[in-house]
């Protein structure tokens, strides 16, 4: 579901009920990660302004990838943790 707030903040909520997580899970464990070291671009991620305003530095580009990737990584073991607790798993992106 994409949202907007009154200041005009894009943002995605979404729910993933506990009984997909496992599924959730293994595609996330499955992406090739090398596969997306070589399709990530600071370059690109600048011309899409996924972030309005900012401008990453290209030289930073190896640090920001890992970066991302221990995020999913945080992300999946929480969805483990979820999974086990019977909890569901509700995503709040704010842009």
């Amino acid at each position: 579901m994409n949202t907007a707030s009154e200041d005009g903040i894009d943002g995605f909520l979404g729910l993933t009920w506990n009984q997909e997580l496992a599924a959730t899970i293994d595609r996330l464990e499955a992406l090739d990660r090398s596969e997306l070291r070589k399709k990530f671009s600071i370059k690109r991620l600048n011309e899409m302004e996924i972030y309005p305003g900012v401008t990453f530095s290209e030289e930073l580009e190896g640090q920001l990838f890992a970066s991302i990737m221990l995020d999913m990584e945080k992300l999946i073991s929480a969805y483990r943790r979820m999974l086990r607790q019977g909890n569901h798993a509700l995503t709040v992106i704010v842009g």
